[in-house]
Formats: structure tokens, sequence, C-alpha cells
């Protein structure tokens, strides 16, 4: 009678846990960020140029952190480009992809699963005037 007691709460324990999260218990893949926007411009210190892209992006309900990645202008893979906790980055953009156009990921990733990628474009800004 004991083992059948066993066998029971065995058997109703896996039909609790893997019923949960719709197909083994695992996590839902996290949906892209909302409104993901890339500002890109050129910035004078001094007499240095450069340029930067102000990425932003609504946040994502359970997320830990956000991974971010970049793609120039004829390219096929995107680079890594950073892992944060804010809904914000700031991209100092190399210098040989000024002239060329830049696209940008982001996705969250919620209890360690890293979910769907939203995307923006960045093109490159006209050439500044002189100093």
């Amino acid at each position: 009678m004991r083992n059948i007691h066993l066998l029971l709460a065995v058997v109703l324990f896996l039909l609790l846990t893997s019923s949960c999260g719709g197909g083994g218990g695992g996590v839902a893949k996290p949906p892209a960020p909302a409104n993901f926007s890339a500002k890109r411009e050129w910035v004078k210190s001094g007499t240095d140029l450069s340029q930067k892209t102000e990425l932003s992006w609504d946040s994502v309900n359970g997320a830990e952190r956000y991974k971010l990645y970049w793609q120039g202008e004829n390219e096929t893979t995107p680079h890594f480009l950073a892992e944060v906790s804010s809904q914000s980055y700031t991209h100092t953009i190399p210098k040989d992809f000024y002239a060329l156009d830049i696209t940008y990921f982001v996705s969250a990733v919620v209890k360690g699963t890293e979910g769907e990628k939203a995307q923006a474009s960045a093109p490159a800004p006209p050439p500044p005037s002189p100093f």
C-alpha cells in the first residue's frame, strides 16, 4: 500500500510540473523590446570629431538584462555590442564605419533565456560642416 501512495505522489508531481510553462516547464522565449530606436550623430569635442548612436527601447516584463548587437552595411553577421541592465546605451562608432549604415538589434534576457530581437537602423549621417 505504501508503494502505491508513493507511486501516486510521483505521478501527481510529474503531472503538475510538466504541465507548467506550456511543454516541459521551460521558459517561453521573451518578446522583442518595443519602441527600439537608434539616433546617430556627429559629436564634436574640441578639435576631435566622432560618431555616436544613442539606443533606447521599452522594458520587457521580467527582463534581467538586455543584449545588444550591431551590423555594418554589407556585413552578414551581427557583432555583439554589450549586455546592459538599463533600457538605453550609447555606442561610439569605429571610424571605419562613419560612412556606412548600421543596423542595431536588442533582445531581452528573462530567466536566462534570450528573447526575440528588435531591429533599428542608423543611417550614416551627412558629413559635418567645417568646425
